[in-house]
């Protein structure tokens, strides 16, 4: 028998568990990720993109910099220890809706593990970046 496998797994549904379930875990991440929305929307040059239109809410935001492209804004945010996914997001229809089909958007997707100084971090850079000219 795979003991260390076994005892991996049981582990990882204690650990579930201990947090209130699969919706401990989101009811966090959906905190977490309300929490960056509502700080982002507060920053000029930025527009922020979410999954409103969705029944369904997921823990993600999308969002573009002005006229920035999304892979530069997601270069310099990993430069600052963030990892984000810039450019297409395999979503051609949805880039087409929001107008971003030029430059892409940055992709953010709270984990339930970050923190709430990490998003406030992530804003702080993310306001420097919007207030910088780097075009």
């Amino acid at each position: 028998l795979n003991y260390p496998g076994i005892k991996g797994l049981l582990s990882g549904l204690e650990f579930i568990k201990k947090q209130g379930g699969i919706e401990g875990i989101y009811k966090h991440e959906m905190y977490i990720t309300d929490m960056l929305y509502n700080d982002l929307k507060n920053i000029s040059g930025l527009t922020v993109f979410d999954n409103m239109l969705s029944s369904v809410k997921a823990p993600l935001l999308s969002l573009k910099i002005k006229n920035y492209p999304s892979e530069t804004v997601a270069s310099l945010l990993d430069s600052y220890g963030f990892a984000v996914r810039g450019g297409y997001q395999c979503s051609y229809l949805a880039h087409k809706f929001y107008n971003t089909e030029e430059y892409g958007t940055v992709r953010i997707s709270p984990g339930y593990f970050n923190t709430k100084y990490q998003i406030k971090n992530l804003c702080f850079y993310l306001n420097k970046i919007a207030k910088q000219n780097i075009l």
